[in-house]
């Protein structure tokens, strides 16, 4: 089963015995919200801020009032997904090349 919150529980996901399950469900208030590092996030939210100011209280049902809140999104995703993609992408690569050739140089 997929728990998330990788940096809380150590792992994404865990392993239960299917006679042990009582019963599955979605409720409404969950929030799965993506985050550029950890991985998932999985729970309810009770309040989002903004400079300190409370902007939204929860639980939290409608997912898009979370789009509209003031900050939501990332207004820098654009931004870094180019470093990541361009500058950040083009040493890895580089970096990849050297690895393999070291590795086919000692076999």
């Amino acid at each position: 089963m997929k728990v998330g919150n990788r940096d809380l529980y150590g792992s994404d996901f865990v392993w239960i015995d299917e006679s042990q399950v009582a019963g599955r469900s979605a409720p409404p208030e969950v929030a799965v919200i993506e985050r550029t590092e950890w991985g998932a996030l999985i729970g309810t939210i009770r309040e989002v801020r903004e400079a300190g100011t409370v902007v939204l209280t929860g639980p939290i049902t409608d997912k898009g009032k979370l789009r509209e809140a003031p900050g939501g999104g990332c207004p820098r995703s654009p931004e870094i997904r180019s470093i990541e993609t361009g500058d950040i992408g083009a040493i890895n690569h580089r970096q990849e090349r050297i690895r393999l050739g070291l590795r086919n140089s000692r076999a």
